[in-house]
């Protein structure tokens, strides 16, 4: 899966395109969107990488999207909107 910058921000966009619950193939990828409705989600735009297990959301409302890439398994993405936490967890090495 090509996964640069840009990459990453058109996968997150095309999802928040997508119908709840519908199953879309664009950009060389397949994408399924989840069946959670939220209130209109905004555009993604690319903020930073990170690595490893420690994921630091800031200060409230800083990121909106987490775009999370496993080895063999493809990736995820999250609306984090204001979501104030710091997570470690083994299943994300």
């Amino acid at each position: 899966m090509p996964s640069d910058d840009q990459n990453r921000v058109t996968y997150a966009n095309h999802l928040v395109g997508m119908a709840l619950g519908a199953i879309d193939i664009a950009n060389g990828q397949i994408y399924f969107r989840s069946t959670n409705a939220f209130n209109s989600l905004p555009t993604a735009t690319w903020a930073l990488n990170g690595t490893g297990t420690n994921i630091n959301l800031g200060a409230g409302g800083v990121y909106t999207y987490l775009f999370a890439e496993y080895r063999v398994f493809g990736a995820e993405v999250w609306y984090i909107g204001d979501l104030q936490w710091s997570h470690k967890d083994s299943w994300f090495q």
